[in-house]
């Protein structure tokens, strides 16, 4: 049972990265080998320090507590996944999803809901300081569930190891599904809720 909801974690943290493969498949936006392995770095060590975090606070429950906790926290994370998908169909404008101001450099960071912003240089590739900024956008969102995870007593290295499989190959199996895609908004509605489905239903299958 824990290698299917780890599987189901990976999964479910690897849909955002398949559509944003799928939107750079379209507009025929590469990413280089390198740039692939260090968006899968920062997405992996994201999760890593989640899931950390998540077993040190687990040594301080009992073993049932810590379970119910973790389990509580996926049930949570994917219903306001759920939730800010549903609204956000309801808002106008794009807003972006990282900003970040260091002043000593001047240097503003956004990275906005849409993927293809990361492509600043509009180049057609992915270059390494793309790479690091769409990573962590990648990454934001499997904080919450990597916490859950760690408390509810998740293979650290299993998860670890199935989301770095998972992540590269949705990238390269979106990019590739995408040059043959018309319609990326079918697409992307048949798929936004699942991230938010399948968290609420690991942290469902935990507790049973």
């Amino acid at each position: 049972m824990e290698i299917f909801t780890v599987f189901l974690l990976a999964l479910a943290i690897s849909v955002d990265a398949f559509m944003t493969g799928v939107s750079y498949g379209m507009r025929e936006i590469n990413i280089p080998p390198l740039s692939l392995t260090v968006i899968s770095i920062i997405t992996i060590s994201f999760l890593l320090i989640a899931m950390k975090a998540g077993i040190i606070l687990s040594t301080y429950l009992s073993s049932r507590l810590a379970v119910a906790l973790g389990a509580l926290i996926l049930i949570s994370v994917g219903l306001s996944s759920v939730y800010k998908v549903h609204f956000s169909d309801h808002k106008n404008g794009i807003k972006p999803l990282l900003h970040i101001k260091i002043k000593s450099l001047g240097l503003i960071i956004k990275i906005l809901k849409e993927p293809v912003k990361a492509d600043m240089d509009i180049s057609g590739d992915i270059n390494l300081k793309e790479a690091w900024l769409l990573g962590t956008a990648l990454a934001l969102d499997s904080l919450g569930a990597g916490l859950g995870a760690g408390v509810t007593g998740y293979n650290l290295w299993l998860t670890v190891l199935l989301t770095s499989v998972f992540t590269p190959l949705a990238i390269i199996t979106g990019i590739k599904i995408g040059r043959f895609v018309f319609n990326y908004d079918s697409i992307k509605n048949s798929t936004k809720f699942l991230p938010g489905i399948i968290l609420v239903l690991i942290g469902i299958l935990r507790i049973l």
